[in-house]
């Protein structure tokens, strides 16, 4: 009887071991959608933890507490950001983790993070990528330069034309300034080159889409 006791210590005690090796934090939300405890959080489509309790606080917002099996700590970084979606195999919802960029740094157990509206991360995302794009203009000659930009700016202006009004927004508050400044930029290369009129064009397109 006394081994068996010895066991069962044992095994408790690695199994709570393996359960402090487990990520635990907090994602607040202005809205937590239905999201309920036991729910899944998934990294792509692969379920990496559950959602251990959600509570509204008094600040006017949702608390959702949850946790990421030890296993897939690596893949919660700072470049990471949490959303509540659909499951896409019925009703119910689920903690959905989006990853913004390779790196970053780990998330620490006990952390607290703001969660993203659809709209918000849709924004991150697409400002993610321009600023990549960015990376890659400024190593373009000048005339190349302007006609990226161009196509760029029409591509901007097809994600805004296809989402909706609040992820529009987002785009002309957060990605289009961006554009602007970049546009400056190559604006002040092309007047060394006396082709300033060059950039005309996208400008008129930005003041467009500024009004859109």
């Amino acid at each position: 009887m006394k081994g068996l006791r010895t066991a069962l210590a044992v095994l408790l005690i690695l199994a709570l071991a393996g359960c402090g090796r487990d990520l635990r934090f907090t994602v607040t939300f202005e809205n937590a959608r239905g999201l309920r405890p036991g729910d899944d959080v998934v990294w792509g489509e692969n379920p990496i933890g559950r959602v251990r309790d959600v509570r509204y606080i008094p600040a006017g917002a949702f608390e959702v507490k949850a946790v990421v099996e030890e296993r897939f700590r690596t893949a919660v970084t700072d470049q990471g950001r949490f959303l509540v979606s659909d499951r896409p195999d019925g009703p119910g919802r689920r903690l959905e983790l989006v990853s913004l960029g390779k790196g970053g740094g780990p998330l620490e157990s006990g952390a607290v993070v703001r969660g993203s509206t659809p709209a918000e991360l849709f924004g991150e995302l697409m400002g993610h990528q321009v600023r990549d794009f960015f990376d890659r203009l400024r190593q373009l000659p000048e005339s190349e330069g302007v006609r990226e930009l161009s196509r760029e700016v029409e591509r901007l202006a097809e994600e805004m034309a296809r989402v909706g009004r609040e992820a529009r927004e987002t785009l002309q508050r957060d990605v289009l300034p961006e554009l602007e400044r970049e546009l400056e930029e190559l604006k002040r290369r092309l007047r060394e080159l006396g082709r300033q009129e060059e950039a005309e064009p996208i400008e008129i397109r930005l003041r467009e889409l500024r009004r859109a």
